[in-house]
């Protein structure tokens, strides 16, 4: 979706010739206007699937006591990171593999 108002077409359509019903319910091309020519919009590049998830960091916490929870581990790793940076992925793995 768009998320576009209605006062955000009026807005759009001010300099333009599409003539607006005073209600605003409606739009027309005066004298049958010729439509713009339609052209194709460029294509996002396509990320290389090789590559899609390069520049990550992988970590492993060793030595933590059992009375701290992963989730505990993880909220105090993402203070001590940037602002911008976000954590991806994090799950607990335990001497069991499990």
């Amino acid at each position: 979706a768009m998320r576009a108002t209605k006062e955000d077409v009026v807005a759009a359509l001010k300099d333009s010739k599409l003539e607006l019903k005073e209600d605003r319910s409606a739009l027309r091309r005066p004298g049958n206007a010729a439509l713009p020519k339609l052209e194709a919009k460029p294509l996002h590049q396509k990320k290389n699937t090789l590559h899609a998830h390069d520049g990550g960091a992988i970590a492993c916490f060793k030595g933590i006591p059992a009375e701290q929870t992963w989730m505990q581990v993880k909220e105090k790793l993402k203070a001590k990171l940037p602002e911008k940076v976000n954590l991806w992925f994090v799950s607990e793995v335990n001497d069991k593999a499990q």
